[in-house]
């Protein structure tokens, strides 16, 4: 599969992952606030969380990739604040642009459950759209490969112009997140009913699993054998895994205490 296209749209404008981003964002406002009702808030107020929540990604993005790449802002500090220099980390923009928006919309009395369901699908929405544009741009870089599916860039303003035929990672993590949004849309009762307001856990819990596996063919510095994404994928990971083996330790606690009580309360009758 060879990409010979320009990574800057719209006549040099912006690049692919710049445009198909905001195209995915704008779409995913428009959707979550036509869903406004359903989690208790009004348009306005869903609008308002929406754009903070667009800060909180950035800051987020931003301050990760500072982290992941510390020596060399460690030189040259006052480059942290170049944004206009690209440098954003997917696993911050999600995991800070979460947290904020749960924040927010806990503040505004919003139906938390309604809401971390609706915001993971609209989340997965952008992922797909930026990931396509790192795609046709030539972004991610993956190892190389003979594989069948394997991609090539022919534009010589392409970053992975002259690497030759490589993993398409970006295309990778945009089918996880497709996926992962397919199955969160087709059995959304099924998981409701078994494990109630666990759709954000189980989108996290997903995408970690298939950062970790992709970061095996992405071409990125590596500490004890793992890059940066896959580091912070096993913190997800075991976040979760605690968060959930708590989570079930209460509520047996919580159903023994109960049915404790109402043994005692039918015994004093």
């Amino acid at each position: 599969m060879t990409i010979d296209i320009d990574p800057q749209a719209i006549g040099g404008l912006l690049p692919w992952t710049t445009l198909l981003t905001i195209a995915g964002a704008s779409g995913a406002i428009a959707w979550i606030m036509r869903r406004a009702s359903t989690f208790s808030l009004t348009p306005r107020m869903t609008y308002g969380i929406a754009l903070r929540v667009v800060l909180w990604s950035l800051l987020g993005g931003r301050l990760f990739h500072v982290i992941d790449h510390i020596g060399f802002y460690a030189d040259v500090p006052f480059q942290t604040f170049y944004l206009w220099n690209g440098g954003q980390s997917l696993w911050g923009a999600l995991i800070v642009g979460a947290g904020g928006a749960l924040w927010h919309a806990k503040r505004s009395g919003a139906d938390l459950r309604a809401f971390a369901h609706d915001l993971t699908l609209a989340g997965l929405a952008v992922v797909v759209a930026g990931r396509l544009g790192d795609f046709l741009a030539g972004e991610r870089l993956g190892t190389g490969t003979s594989l069948p599916w394997a991609v090539t860039y022919a534009n010589e303003r392409s970053v992975s112009f002259g690497v030759g035929g490589a993993h398409p990672v970006a295309l990778y993590e945009a089918l996880l997140a497709a996926a992962l949004l397919v199955v969160l849309v087709r059995f959304r009762h099924r998981l409701e009913a078994k494990w109630p307001g666990s759709t954000i856990d189980i989108a996290f819990a997903g995408y970690a699993v298939g950062r970790l596996l992709i970061g095996f063919v992405t071409v990125d510095d590596t500490t004890w054998g793992f890059d940066f994404s896959q580091w912070l994928a096993l913190i997800v990971l075991a976040v979760i895994g605690l968060y959930a083996f708590r989570g079930s330790a209460w509520s047996r606690i919580l159903g023994a205490r109960t049915k404790t009580k109402e043994h005692t309360h039918g015994e004093t009758r």
